[in-house]
């Protein structure tokens, strides 16, 4: 647990990858760098495989270190000679591990009484060993051929009696090619052996070798596939990161090509919606302006009825005139009649302007007073007219209109330019029923003046 770190990208929990198991899939660190996140059994299992992993590693030295001592023996068992194996023999049977005359220890070596080990001491009196005695002189060999030559003369020359005992026969020379019965010890035959012995040597020393480099490129070989299979994973994960990030850019792909559309749309539908809003806004000034007009026709039409009821009741106070002065009053006595005919005069040609009639001008007040009472009246009469008519228009549009409206509002505002339309068509109708029937009210009081001005002008006729 003391090797563990906390982790610094503040991973959650460790989760291994399907890959590299050490690795943690969320954040790609090793197990090491997540203390207090990894599970328990994870733990234990990584921690088993590392000292798995170190135990191969130590095994792996060990076995360096054998392979090296004996090539180190081999070695030095090449430089020995042969006739010194029979003293050698309890270096053989001996442990490499006593063996402290090692080939590198170059020069001389000077040991204490507490620096030489006490193996040195009790390796030879270890095991008793019964002493050979090998017999170094062949006493064939001293049998020479000239005493034999002495003695047979000596017969020759004395007596033909003799008391000496009969000669020993001479042993027959062996050939040189002969070794089968020659002892090992014997200095003649010592070289063939000895060049036996470094062969063997040397094709030991060879084998190690070869074995040597057997292993260390079945190790290099181990080392080379796993980092292919490493690789090879690694491969793996970026192709199937890089499938998953051409299947995310196709999807972003197709969302944004959805987004443009639908952002054309609104866009159209924006300028749509703003046509129409600067339609409706200005049909509602437009409004406005016939309103502001219609008030100060309708101020103007109050004030022509107060100066025509000013008008009656001062005909009303008059006394009435007698026969013979009719045709007086008729061409000079009443200004005020006259007055009052040209304002609605007037104001009928503005409300065929407030509909959308273009009409007479107005005539000045001059011209007027040299006109007769009845014409004026005839020409209030067909201005009325005209604007009963204009008016009678008007009312189909307003139904056309409302029409229109309730549909628009039936339909659902698919945006809040729309609403903002359907508010401002709502308002421009209610303008419009508002002017409608004050206009219709103010043409109901125009009949009613006129007809008032026509008995004026019968009484005045």
């Amino acid at each position: 647990m003391d090797e563990l770190l906390p982790n610094p990208d503040d991973c959650s929990k460790f989760e291994p990858n399907a890959f590299k198991k050490e690795k943690c899939k969320q954040c790609g660190r090793p197990w090491t760098e997540h203390k207090g996140v990894i599970s328990e059994e994870h733990l234990q299992n990584f921690l088993k495989l590392k000292q798995k992993a170190q135990e191969d590693k130590d095994k792996k030295e060990a076995e360096a270190q054998q392979a090296i001592a004996a090539k180190k023996a081999a070695k030095k068992r090449a430089s020995q000679d042969a006739n010194d194996d029979w003293f050698l023999e309890d270096d053989k049977k001996a442990p490499a591990v006593l063996d402290y005359d090692s080939d590198d220890d170059v020069g001389f070596r000077m040991f204490g009484q507490d620096s030489l080990p006490a193996e040195m001491f009790g390796r030879k009196s270890e095991t008793v060993r019964e002493v050979k005695v090998v017999n170094l002189i062949d006493w064939g060999e001293c049998d020479i051929a000239d005493k034999e030559e002495a003695f047979g003369a000596g017969e020759a020359t004395g007596s033909s009696v003799s008391t000496r005992a009969p000669p020993v026969e001479a042993r027959p020379l062996e050939q040189p090619g002969d070794f089968s019965f020659q002892e090992p010890s014997k200095p003649a035959f010592q070289h063939g052996g000895h060049g036996n012995q470094d062969m063997l040597t040397e094709i030991q020393h060879l084998r190690q070798m070869l074995a040597d480099a057997n292993e260390e490129k079945a190790i290099q070989v181990a080392i080379v596939r796993d980092e292919v299979v490493e690789k090879q994973q690694q491969v793996a994960e970026l192709t199937r990161q890089k499938n998953e990030m051409e299947a995310m850019l196709r999807e972003a792909r197709a969302k944004l090509d959805s987004c443009e559309d639908k952002e054309a749309t609104v866009k159209v539908d924006q300028v749509e919606a703003a046509c129409q809003a600067e339609r409706l806004e200005a049909e509602n000034h437009a409004e406005k302006v016939d309103k502001a007009e219609a008030e100060q026709l309708a101020a103007r039409l109050a004030e022509a009825e107060a100066k025509l009821e000013a008008a009656q009741v001062q005909l009303a106070a008059m006394p009435a005139p007698a026969p013979a002065e009719l045709p007086a009053v008729s061409s000079g006595d009443a200004p005020e009649a006259l007055r009052a005919a040209s304002e609605l005069w007037e104001l009928c040609s503005r409300t065929c302007r407030t509909l959308g009639l273009e009409g007479e001008a107005s005539e000045t007040a001059a011209s007027t007073a040299s006109d007769s009472l009845q014409a004026e009246l005839q020409r209030c009469r067909e201005r009325a007219a005209t604007a009963a008519s204009a008016a009678e228009q008007a009312a189909a549009e307003r139904r056309q209109l409302t029409a229109k409206l309730e549909e628009l509002e039936r339909r659902p505002a698919a945006s809040p330019q729309e609403a903002q339309a359907a508010k401002a068509l709502r308002d421009v109708r209610l303008h419009a029923e508002q002017q409608l029937a004050w206009v219709l009210q103010r043409m109901s009081v125009s009949h009613n003046h006129q007809a008032e001005l026509q008995k004026l002008g019968s009484v005045s006729a």
